[in-house]
């Protein structure tokens, strides 16, 4: 991994995703474009498809990830790239090394974690502070429910406390946060959503910016579509 060649992002029609600002992630009247810094995820949650598909995390050497940003910015005057990975943080060291990359290289561009990542994989403050100075100004993770109890039906658990403090952290440094909560579960009850919108209060509180609540929707080979058994096709 790190050896096949870029994406080939200037056969595209790009000028009206940037004049539209119209992208996964928070986006203005600037050139942005997604990248891929990682495949596949470490973690086996039975709402997803990628532990059946792709279920190895592998990430590209942050020279290469870096390598590449600094390409298109020479090249095409992209200024903001969205990070687009399953989970782009699983390994504390290399997004250190992609911010100490950035640093040093004095890239006047910006990066967003677009898609999401499991906050818990940002272990220190001290490294979102690195973020930060490397040119991070979104970042959105995905506590799903403020339920025990229901994280357990989807195999993800999730440190409550730790999202708190993180995102207080991020607010402060000026980190714009997204935090992504899962409706409609299988086994999912009343009780749990109220925890659940009681953990999007206090996120609120600490300085979260956004609150996307996403509807489950039953894919082809994740574990719990099997338990949706009230349908006839997976097209109703």
């Amino acid at each position: 991994i790190g050896t096949y060649p870029l994406p080939a992002w200037d056969l595209f029609p790009l000028e009206g995703y940037w004049t539209a600002g119209f992208a996964h992630a928070p986006a203005k009247q600037e050139r942005f474009l997604p990248i891929l810094t990682s495949r596949g995820c470490p973690y086996r949650c039975t709402f997803c498809i990628s532990p059946a598909l792709n279920p190895t995390w592998r990430g590209r050497p942050a020279k290469h990830v870096v390598d590449e940003m600094e390409h298109f910015y020479r090249t095409m005057q992209v200024t903001d790239f969205h990070i687009s990975d399953l989970d782009p943080t699983v390994s504390e060291k290399r997004t250190r090394e992609i911010c100490q990359q950035l640093i040093e290289r004095n890239l006047p561009i910006t990066w967003k974690l677009a898609q999401g990542t499991k906050i818990e994989t940002i272990k220190t403050e001290e490294t979102l502070e690195l973020m930060k100075h490397a040119g991070c100004v979104f970042v959105s993770f995905s506590p799903e429910s403020g339920s025990k109890r229901l994280l357990e039906i989807m195999n993800k658990p999730f440190d409550h406390e730790h999202g708190l403090r993180m995102a207080r952290k991020m607010h402060q440094l000026g980190i714009r946060t997204q935090a992504v909560f899962i409706a409609g579960v299988p086994g999912e009850t009343e009780a749990d959503r109220k925890l659940s919108i009681e953990y999007a209060t206090k996120l609120i509180k600490v300085g979260v910016d956004e609150i996307s609540c996403v509807i489950f929707t039953p894919l082809p080979g994740a574990a719990l579509s099997k338990e949706l058994n009230d349908f006839n096709h997976y097209s109703q």
